[in-house]
């Protein structure tokens, strides 16, 4: 939901992915609105979305832009050496919020 490399400099940028295993289908959106609810992978054809899905990370998807009105979040091509980047994923009741430092993904130390 959050990796921002190729968004055209903004700090948040939502994506629709598969959660099927052994499909790695991956979008990117505008933004996630309610009539993308069971949007086949053009992949696999299985759901990109579900209503309890979207349902859930509504607030999810309001924070970031809250955070992103604030100042605290930034384009990746931007931020200093003190951020981090910062991916939310939310499938089946579940999120999981990964924190990576982009000087490593650079391989830099």
């Amino acid at each position: 939901m959050t990796d921002t490399r190729d968004n055209g400099g903004a700090a948040f940028q939502p994506t629709l992915q598969c959660d099927t295993a052994g499909c790695d289908h991956v979008q990117n959106v505008a933004d996630i609105t309610e009539d993308m609810i069971g949007t086949p992978c053009p992949k696999c054809g299985a759901s990109l979305l579900t209503k309890e899905d979207f349902e859930a990370s509504r607030n999810i998807f309001a924070m970031a832009k809250i955070l992103e009105a604030m100042g605290m979040m930034a384009d990746p091509a931007t931020a200093d050496e003190n951020s981090v980047r910062m991916s939310v994923h939310h499938h089946n009741g579940d999120t999981t919020i990964k924190i990576s430092d982009p000087k490593a993904d650079r391989g830099s130390s």
